[in-house]
């Protein structure tokens, strides 16, 4: 997760960089309005668009952020603490958006309102600047003449009528989930300085307003007080600014190429940050089935005989998989010499057989009507019927070939659901197969997804040394918040191998490492793991220990420090 916020910041970095070089002195405003909207909405898209291999330059990149984050159980706390610390500032940016709603909902209810056709005009009190959110308007209107205010609300109804709201909405959900991003930060405020200009613009040129007087109005209406972070401010923080767009010339449309220079950008990124589609090759049939006989007479194609134990009613549908299969898959001539495209002469062989106990020649089939069952690879175990039913679900052609290029290619359709059921993509499989666990079934690597134990995990599990690593007893430890880097902290300290409880239960009541070695470094060795328990429930330490040791009390039991329950 964390590396996909990541790869949403440098889409928006990218986004931010882009929009203050190329873009930002440009009058088009509403094409600026668009240009911003979709870098935020890009941002956080693009990264879950996986891309074929041929197209990714994802290779070039030295190592994936979650490959090495999980790499070594340092980095892994590392990661987990950044992790921490990410979603603490998502959750405090997120409390301040919430808080500005309930202000702006508290006015609402608080100040008395006046209704001005589609519009709501709250009459605030004190020395507050003017502003809009939604279909409301907050003023103060004892602060200004008839002439100014009038002029402020042409402005917020402006920005109201254009919804310049929802722009600001989702540059606050996007500084939420980006807050620790410089280039997110100055997104957002181009978001909120291209909407005033924009509104400045339309006033102009809408309303044909005298371009003095409205600038003469802004230097007015200037207030100190500052409005909600998340509202269409009249306020004059960026009022220089605006001058200078109010007074520039127009963009000429030869600038338009600017606005293109996006695309190639993005696609650049997502070729370097983003997941690849396997390219699997196509299925060939290269050698024939055990229940089934393919022979092949001179100058003809494969002949399909039943064994005895193939039930005579199976065989129909073999002959419809296998004339399927032949539609896609080219001829593999070391098996079979003969294309399965070939049409068939009359043979010897065929006439000798009956036609309904024996050999059925392969024939020609029609494509199956308003089905797609030729997109599916090959597959024995798979009927029509489960090929049809897979289609339904969801199976895509590249789900069942990524299976099968990494070795399974005989499953179900009951078992290929259920995989798709928990998100077991052929990548997932892979990644649980590479780090060489002893125990590389199907069944182990979903009851490892159900406990959210991943690859790296084991692998951490694995690098400590620990003998007794059953999924069973990974799964205890990692319930039981023993860690990698803690559980390989116990084993050095000389508690190699124990019971995941055991280990589980000395971290319960706080006997750490740390408090072990401090003993050991005492000259106490082999202290067994009851004496621990009697030290920590008397709340015995080392220094305890040392000072009577220090008074002449010697002793090389450990047990003899503990006083006597009477």
């Amino acid at each position: 997760m964390i590396t996909y916020f990541l790869q949403a910041g440098v889409i928006l970095t990218a986004g931010a960089i882009l929009y203050r070089y190329f873009l930002y002195k440009e009058t088009f405003y509403q094409l600026n309005r668009f240009v911003l909207l979709i870098s935020i909405i890009a941002a956080f898209t693009l990264p879950l668009i996986p891309l074929p291999e041929t197209l990714s330059l994802k290779n070039l990149v030295s190592r994936p952020f979650n490959t090495w984050v999980n790499g070594s159980s340092e980095l892994m706390i590392i990661y987990q603490w950044l992790s921490a610390i990410y979603w603490g500032g998502v959750i405090i940016f997120l409390l301040n958006t919430f808080i500005q709603f309930g202000t702006l909902i508290y006015q609402r209810l608080k100040y008395p309102v006046i209704r001005d056709k589609e519009y709501s005009i709250v009459e605030l009190t004190g020395n507050k600047a003017p502003f809009s959110f939604g279909k409301t308007i907050f003023i103060n209107p004892a602060l200004y003449d008839w002439e100014t205010y009038e002029m402020i609300l042409l402005h917020e109804k402006e920005h109201i009528r254009q919804r310049h709201s929802f722009d600001l909405v989702l540059a606050e959900c996007m500084l939420a989930l980006q807050w620790w991003n410089p280039f997110a930060w100055k997104l957002y405020r181009s978001v909120a300085v291209n909407i005033e200009f924009l509104t400045d613009d339309t006033v102009l040129q809408k309303h044909k307003v005298n371009k003095s007087d409205y600038q003469f109005n802004l230097l007015q209406v200037a207030a100190p007080n500052s409005t909600l972070q998340m509202a269409n401010a009249y306020n004059q923080s960026v009022l220089k600014k605006r001058m200078i767009m109010m007074n520039r010339q127009r963009s000429n449309t030869h600038v338009f190429w600017k606005y293109f220079i996006y695309i190639p950008i993005w696609f650049l990124l997502m070729a370097f940050m983003n997941e690849v589609i396997p390219q699997v090759k196509p299925i060939l049939i290269s050698k024939p089935s055990s229940d089934v006989n393919i022979s092949k007479t001179e100058g003809s194609k494969p002949i399909i005989t039943q064994n005895d134990s193939i039930p005579q009613k199976q065989l129909p549908l073999i002959q419809k998989q296998l004339s399927v299969n032949r539609q896609t898959a080219k001829p593999v001539e070391a098996e079979i010499e003969s294309p399965l495209t070939e049409e068939p002469p009359v043979s010897k062989e065929i006439k000798e057989v009956k036609p309904d106990t024996s050999h059925t020649p392969v024939q020609e089939t029609k494509p199956i009507e308003k089905k797609t069952i030729t997109e599916f690879p090959v597959n024995q175990r798979l009927s029509i019927t489960d090929l049809d039913r897979l289609k339904k679900a969801g199976v895509t052609l590249p789900v069942i070939q990524s299976y099968s290029a990494i070795g399974l290619s005989d499953l179900s359709a009951d078992e290929i659901l259920l995989l798709r059921k928990n998100d077991i993509s052929a990548p997932v499989i892979k990644s649980y197969w590479d780090i060489n666990y002893y125990d590389r079934s199907l069944k182990t690597i979903l009851f490892f997804r159900k406990n959210n134990i991943t690859a790296p995990v084991i692998d951490s599990y694995i690098k400590t040394g620990y003998q007794f690593l059953s999924p069973e007893n990974i799964v205890e430890l990692r319930k039981g918040k023993i860690i990698a880097p803690v559980l390989q902290d116990y084993m050095q300290a000389g508690y190699a191998n124990l019971a995941p409880s055991v280990y589980i239960e000395l971290k319960k009541e706080n006997i750490t490492p740390v408090y072990i070695r401090s003993f050991q470094q005492l000259g106490f060795k082999d202290i067994s793991v009851e004496t621990l328990k009697k030290l920590k429930k008397q709340k015995i330490t080392s220094v305890n220990i040392q000072t009577l040791m220090q008074n002449g009390y010697v002793h090389d039991n450990l047990e003899a420090y503990i006083p006597k329950n009477k």
